[in-house]
């Protein structure tokens, strides 16, 4: 269930930076850093719970 959860929240995000793309508004060059490090933190955590089983 957790893993639904966090595919769940990778995926608004990507359709919120999609959407951001669509309408020429890209956010800034922090917030995508922030993204990005956020993404490697999911990644981190997917990982390791992968591991785990």
């Amino acid at each position: 269930m957790k893993i639904f959860n966090i595919l769940c929240a990778m995926f608004i995000v990507l359709l919120s930076v999609l959407a951001g793309t669509a309408s020429q508004r890209l956010p800034r060059p922090g917030r995508l850093e922030f993204n990005r490090l956020k993404r490697d933190a999911n990644a981190n955590t997917l990982d390791r719970m992968v591991k785990r089983d």
